[in-house]
């Protein structure tokens, strides 16, 4: 008996992410939360529905107190920038946040950091924003006193006699 001759299996090669020419960017969102306590980096796509890679700084360091660091930033910057080159993805917007609230509105002290290891790991940055405006509680507080002294000023001429 002779043996039967089978098809040799054929080898699929399997790429991740868009099919892109030379030299064009392909874009996504880095979602950068830099609190006291901790640095998050989210990538995802433009939309901002598909998670491509999420790493914190208390993944790369053991101690507690060292999750917020800027090592911690710097480490965890440099994984989602290796993720990133493996899926294609060659430019980031960056969208930074705090925490916000009634607590600080200024970033934690990974944020500076792990922006600086995102563009010397070789990603391009594209715009740099904030997740929500800084500026518009403090701009709201300064209308309101403005308003109030306004009112005020308006209620003493009145009461001289005087109208506006």
């Amino acid at each position: 008996m002779s043996k039967r001759k089978t098809r040799a299996p054929k080898e699929e090669t399997v790429t991740l992410g868009p099919q892109v020419r030379e030299g064009e960017h392909v874009f996504g969102v880095a979602h950068i939360f830099a609190s006291f306590n901790d640095t998050f980096i989210h990538v995802t796509d433009l939309s901002g529905r598909e998670t491509l890679v999420r790493i914190t700084g208390g993944m790369k360091v053991k101690a507690d107190r060292d999750e917020s660091s800027p090592y911690a930033a710097m480490l965890a910057a440099q994984d989602v920038a290796q993720r990133c080159k493996e899926l294609g993805i060659t430019a980031l917007h960056i969208k930074l946040r705090a925490t916000g609230g009634n607590k600080t509105k200024t970033p934690g002290p990974g944020a500076q950091s792990a922006l600086r290891a995102l563009a010397r790991s070789g990603m391009r940055i594209g715009r740099i924003g904030t997740a929500f405006i800084l500026f518009f509680l403090h701009f709201m507080s300064i209308m309101r006193c403005i308003i109030a002294s306004l009112f005020s000023l308006i209620v003493v001429v009145q009461i001289l006699g005087f109208y506006v």
